[in-house]
């Protein structure tokens, strides 16, 4: 289902490039998702909610994703979901990267 709100236009794209950009912000966010439902049959996961940035580590790790996507392109993805209603923001947070809290998402 490509989402007219996958990629958030802020830069003023058009045409093609602009189709390219909706394209890649779909592409993400399948990704997102199909980690999420991954991770939740996943045994070795006793946690079912996870950060943007371990949602995003994880599909580099596991080479899903291109390491020139930036993480705020996850957590563009995060948002649209959660939006959408397939995902669901927790009241859990964890120390992100750069030593702030970061709200935790769950499969709705």
């Amino acid at each position: 289902k490509q989402s007219s709100l996958s990629f958030h236009n802020s830069i003023a794209l058009n045409g093609k490039p602009l189709q390219r950009a909706t394209k890649g912000a779909v592409i993400q966010e399948f990704a997102v998702l199909d980690i999420f439902k991954r991770l939740k049959k996943d045994k070795r996961y006793k946690r079912r909610s996870f950060g943007a940035y371990e949602i995003y580590h994880l599909l580099i790790m596991r080479n899903i994703l291109n390491k020139n996507v930036p993480p705020s392109s996850i957590k563009r993805a995060i948002s649209n979901l959660c939006f959408e209603g397939t995902l669901t923001k927790t009241n859990l947070k964890i120390i992100g990267p750069y030593g702030f809290q970061n709200h935790l998402y769950k499969l709705k």
